[in-house]
C-alpha cells in the first residue's frame, strides 16, 4: 500500500528475503489518474502555449481553478477518458474492502502490512484484524501540508493494538516525526526519525541499516 519511491522499493525487497512471500497492492484509482493527468497536461499545454494564448499558460500552472476548467474542456472532448475519471472516482473508497479481501484469501498465518504515505491510514484501520501481527509505515501523513488538520488522519493512532513502526522524514511535508508526537499516538505505536523527505529521496546509508533493522526485529 504505498506510492511510487525507489528507496522504499529497495527496503521492502530487502524485507522480503526474510519473509515466506511479499505482496503489493497499489490502489486502482492510482493507476487512471496517472494515465489522465499527463495527457490532460499535454492538452492545455498545446493550447496555452500557442502565440495568443501564452500569457495564461503562467495563470494555469498557478491558478487552480483555472487549470479545473481546462481539465473539464478536455475530458467533455474525450469520451475515454471521461470514463476513466469516473472510474476514478467510484473506485477511490474501496481500499479498506479491497485490502480486507486479500487478506482473508492470502494462506499465510502471519503478516505484516508495510505502507507509504495514505497507505499507514488504512493499516491503522486493518491493524485489529486476526491475520496482522504489526505494521510498518514510511512517512505517514498526518497533516496536509496545504489544509487544516484533517481528523481521519490520525484519529485511529490512539486506537492501534499492535506493533506499529512509522518511519517519518525529518523534512516531511506531512508532518516531522517532532511534530507527529503532538497527537494521541498509542504505546504500541512507535515514531522513528530519518534524515529524509516524505518519499525517501537521498536516504543515508546510516538511516537506511536503521528502518532495515528495525523492520526485521517486526518480521522475525
Amino acid at each position: 500500500m504505498k506510492r511510487n519511491s525507489r528507496c522504499i522499493d529497495e527496503i521492502i525487497w530487502e524485507i522480503s528475503n526474510h519473509v515466506e512471500a511479499i505482496m503489493f497492492y497499489r490502489n486502482p484509482y492510482t493507476e487512471i489518474k496517472s494515465s489522465i493527468t499527463p495527457k490532460i497536461n499535454a492538452f492545455s499545454k498545446a493550447i496555452l502555449t500557442d502565440h495568443f494564448f501564452r500569457p495564461f499558460w503562467r495563470a494555469y500552472l498557478k491558478i487552480k481553478i483555472f487549470r479545473r476548467i481546462l481539465q473539464f474542456a478536455y475530458l467533455s472532448l474525450n469520451l475515454k477518458m471521461s470514463i476513466l475519471l469516473i472510474s476514478y472516482v467510484l473506485t477511490r473508497s474501496n481500499d479498506y474492502k479491497n485490502v480486507r479481501k486479500i487478506l482473508k484469501e492470502q494462506e499465510y498465518g502471519r503478516v505484516i502490512l508495510i505502507s507509504h504515505s495514505a497507505g499507514g491510514i488504512l493499516s491503522t484501520k486493518l491493524e485489529s484484524f486476526e491475520k496482522i501481527v504489526g505494521c510498518i509505515c514510511f512517512g505517514y501523513p498526518f497533516k496536509h501540508p496545504q489544509k487544516e488538520h484533517e481528523p481521519y488522519r490520525t484519529k485511529q493512532l490512539s486506537k492501534v493494538e499492535k506493533p506499529f513502526y512509522i518511519f517519518q522524514g525529518d523534512n516531511d511535508e506531512y508532518g516531522s516525526a517532532s511534530k507527529a508526537k503532538e497527537y494521541s499516538i498509542s504505546s504500541s505505536t512507535r515514531i522513528i526519525s530519518v534524515d529524509t523527505d516524505h518519499d525517501f529521496s537521498n536516504l543515508k546509508a546510516v538511516d537506511r541499516k536503521k528502518i532495515l533493522d528495525i523492520s526485521l526485529s517486526l518480521v522475525e
